[in-house]
């Protein structure tokens, strides 16, 4: 029988019953040139965002490699820049997640330097101007178990919920993006190493996974096998 999450019961005292997993794929040249969300609930996962952006640059054959997005597959696409309420908004509800969370704070950062005034959800009584504290199911699993390895897919397979992502990513993710290193593929592969965490770990507080986030010896991103 599941037990009940202490984060959730906290959560939802402070204000906020939503964690938004996310994933950006992209560059430092291009901006996003593909988003995706997912929101995260006591009960599982809720309601999703993706889609395609039109790029700031011309897109390095490098990055189509990754990410499996060509220049006539972003035609016409409005560019990042205009999604700046949903990602506002988002803020304001609930705290975000990330595998490697510095990533796609780095990129919300530079595309809007600050979502405006928000509240802590990690526990800060006063409020903040950031786009974090950060959620991080990198972190978590680098404190949970330090031995293993800190890869997206490899600790999804380890967890036994490769046949459960692929399942919930038919359902959810656009037809032609239900593969690694898809922005919303990724981010559901995210929401479910949280919620395992959460059965893992069920008496920690939400300060207490705010605080193990940061992991313990987490390497650079540049320095991090992501799959």
């Amino acid at each position: 029988m599941r037990r009940e999450s202490q984060f959730w019961t906290e959560a939802h005292r402070a204000g906020f019953h939503s964690v938004y997993a996310m994933d950006f794929e992209g560059g430092d040249r291009t901006g996003v040139v593909e988003y995706g969300v997912v929101e995260v609930t006591a009960e599982g996962i809720g309601k999703v965002w993706t889609g395609l952006c039109a790029p700031g640059a011309v897109l390095p054959s490098r990055e189509s490699e990754t990410h499996g997005l060509y220049a006539s597959d972003l035609i016409g696409k409005d560019p990042f820049s205009e999604y700046w309420e949903l990602f506002r908004d988002l803020r304001r509800q609930g705290p975000f997640l990330a595998h490697s969370a510095q990533v796609e704070d780095r990129f919300l950062r530079r595309q809007w330097r600050t979502p405006g005034e928000v509240v802590d959800w990690s526990g800060g009584k006063e409020p903040g101007f950031q786009w974090g504290p950060w959620l991080d199911s990198c972190g978590l699993f680098r404190s949970v178990r330090p031995a293993g390895s800190a890869s997206l897919g490899s600790l999804v397979k380890e967890e036994g919920l490769q046949e459960f992502l692929d399942e919930v990513a038919v359902v959810l993710c656009p037809e032609d993006r239900c593969c690694w290193h898809a922005a919303l593929y990724d981010s559901i592969a995210s929401a479910l190493l949280f919620d395992r965490i959460l059965q893992i770990c069920p008496e920690w507080s939400v300060r207490r996974v705010f605080r193990e986030s940061v992991g313990r010896g987490e390497a650079p991103a540049e320095q991090i096998d992501f799959l």
